[in-house]
Order: C-alpha cells, then structure tokens, then sequence
C-alpha cells in the first residue's frame, strides 16, 4: 500500500507485521522514547533509533522503526491523516494543537498522550486536555486496533515507573550535557 499525500507520504510495508496489531507496535515503538530529550528537528534525519526527537520527529522514528514511513511537520501529519472527532479517540491516533497544527502527540487511551513537549523537556506521557483540537489516524493503522485501550495506556505498561523513567532520563540527560529532573522553567 502506497498513499500519497500533500507534503507526507505514506507506505506501509505489510510483511513485516507479526502477531501484534500494527497499532501496538507503533505505541510499542514510540513508548521507547520516554526520557529522551526534547530537541527541535530531531528526529527527521535519516538515522533510526532512539534519540532526542521533537514532537513529529517522535512519530516519524516510531513509525519508521516499524516499516512506517510517515515523515513530515506536524501540519503535514496533520493533513495526512484520516481526520477523527475528539470524542472518537483510539490508542494510536494524532492529536494536534492548532490548525494548522503547530504540536502532534499519540493518544495511548485512557486518557493519555505521548508527547515531546518542548525544550527542555523529555518525551513523556500527560493528560490530554482542552489544548489538544483535532485528531486523525494514520492511514496504514486505521484498520488496525490496539488489542485493547488499557493495553496501550502508562498505567498498563509492564514495570511502568515513572520514578524509574526520570532516573534513567536524567543519566542520559548528563552524558549529554544537559540540566537532569526536573527540568526547571
């Protein structure tokens, strides 16, 4: 499957989905990014793995690390997407803020949205609220469900501690040279 948008393009390569929803991968890979520091641009290069990412960037590496690509600006994902209403969230949908949207996150359920934040802070799980406007699935993952809701939330996730996550966010935050947790203002 090949799809084409405006600014993003989107391809979804089939043969490398075992077991798992694909939607379950994609939170899979892009919980690995809990800690990690925010920085802008990062991300949209074309080195996998888990490093400083800004908010597209976090969809891109998680999309890529499962055969995903879904590359772009969070106002490009924004117009790639299959648009949704707010009340008709699913784990693994794109929540923005703007239009166009100026921030993307992944909505886990329950609830909860995986975000890199801003500068000077790391990727991690908050509550969505009012900020966040609109919402989309991803093409490739709308006809693939998270197996359940709670499946895909911080609260349901094996050994989830985040104590544990600012632990290990601060080590790497000071191999890098940078201020440890919390991140003051």
């Amino acid at each position: 499957m090949h799809v084409t948008t405006t600014n993003t393009q989107v391809a979804f390569n089939t043969t490398r989905q075992t077991g798992a929803s694909a939607t379950d991968r994609f939170l899979a890979e892009a919980q690995k990014f809990i800690g990690q520091p925010y920085e802008w641009g990062g991300g949209h290069d074309a080195q996998s793995g888990i490093q400083p990412v800004d908010c597209s960037g976090l969809i891109g590496q998680a999309a890529r690390a499962m055969g995903l690509d879904f590359e772009g600006r969070a106002r490009d994902m924004q117009d790639a997407v299959k648009q949704v209403d707010m009340s008709d969230l699913k784990p693994g949908d794109l929540v923005f803020k703007g239009d166009p949207a100026t921030h993307v996150g992944i909505y886990m359920g329950d609830g909860k949205v995986l975000e890199a934040p801003r500068t000077g802070e790391d990727v991690q799980i908050t509550d969505l609220n009012d900020s966040w406007t609109s919402a989309g699935r991803i093409p490739a993952l709308a006809d693939s469900p998270a197996s359940t809701p709670a499946a895909a939330t911080a609260a349901a996730m094996p050994g989830y501690d985040r104590d544990r996550y600012q632990t290990a966010a601060v080590g790497r935050r000071s191999a890098l040279g940078l201020p440890g947790w919390p991140i003051a203002s």
